[in-house]
This record gives structure tokens, C-alpha cells and sequence, in this order.
């Protein structure tokens, strides 16, 4: 029987096993239940993430969001596709406020359910189209995944 070398660069790997195991390369669905902090490479558009930092937001999108910045506080974003050199996502920001009191919003309801992870929105989060940032992936390895946003749940107010 051969030993098992577990020197650093052969220990178990969740996401990028060579074994014959559960990994998030081939089975993304089954691995996002139970994940906290998710590596920029597995995301996808229409995930929601919270906790990206009123600083660094307002750094990223040269002081157009958030309105107010708050030391320490946050706000959702949801994701909507990689950067072109793969350095990281283009996201765009969240509010329970609608943004700058638009007439036509979109936004994801209270108690709509996510997939993958079943969080239930416990408020309405208005997504700021306007505003896209190109999140990069040192940022993003901080963000709380939430789950994905079902097509249904995307909502308008008139």
C-alpha cells in the first residue's frame, strides 16, 4: 500500500481535488450550500454577496457609492460577469434604499429565497444599475455568498 504524502502541496483541496471526490469543478451546485467565502474563480452571474465595505466601495467607484460612506459598514452586490483579464468580477452595488429615488428600479424583494444556500432576503435590496465596478478578486475572497438570485425574483417598482 502507498503512503499518502500530505506535504502542503498535496493536502486535500475542496476546490481543485484530483481525486475522485466531491469538488467545486465538477459539482459548483452541491458545493455552494455550504459555503461562506467563495473564490472568485467559481462565481457567477446573479450570485449576491454582502459585507463589501463602504470604503472600499466608495474607492472603487471614485465616490459615487455610497452616498454616505459609513467607517464599517456595508453593502450587498451582485455579480454580473468577469473582468476580460479574469482579475476579477464586474458587480454592481446594492441598497435598501431605491437609488438616487429613480422612478423605475430593479430590485430583489424581501423573502425572496436564494438558490443554492436558501437565505430568504430579509429586506428589499434595490440593485444601483447604474454604477458597475470592476470588483477585483483580493476584494471579493472577503464577501459573505448569499446564494443565487432567481430570474423570478427580480422585481421593477412603476
Amino acid at each position: 500500500m502507498e503512503k499518502e504524502d500530505h506535504t502542503p502541496s498535496n493536502t486535500f483541496d475542496l476546490w481543485k481535488s484530483r481525486r475522485r471526490t466531491l469538488t467545486a469543478d465538477r459539482n459548483l451546485s452541491s458545493v455552494l450550500g455550504a459555503v461562506k467565502n467563495l473564490p472568485m474563480p467559481y462565481w457567477k452571474p446573479l450570485f449576491f454577496f454582502m459585507g463589501a465595505r463602504d470604503e472600499s466601495l466608495t474607492t472603487l467607484t471614485d465616490g459615487r457609492f455610497p452616498k454616505t460612506t459609513r467607517p464599517g459598514k456595508s453593502h450587498p452586490v451582485i455579480s454580473l460577469k468577469p473582468l476580460s483579464d479574469n482579475t476579477g468580477y464586474k458587480v454592481n452595488p446594492c441598497s435598501s434604499v431605491r437609488p438616487w429615488k429613480l422612478k423605475h428600479a430593479c430590485f430583489i424583494p424581501k423573502g425572496c429565497r436564494l438558490k443554492h444556500t436558501g437565505y430568504e432576503m430579509d429586506r428589499n435590496s434595490f440593485i444601483v444599475e447604474h454604477i458597475e465596478i470592476p470588483f477585483p478578486a483580493r476584494l471579493g475572497a472577503k464577501l459573505v455568498f448569499k446564494g443565487e438570485v432567481p430570474l423570478e425574483c427580480f422585481k421593477t417598482t412603476n
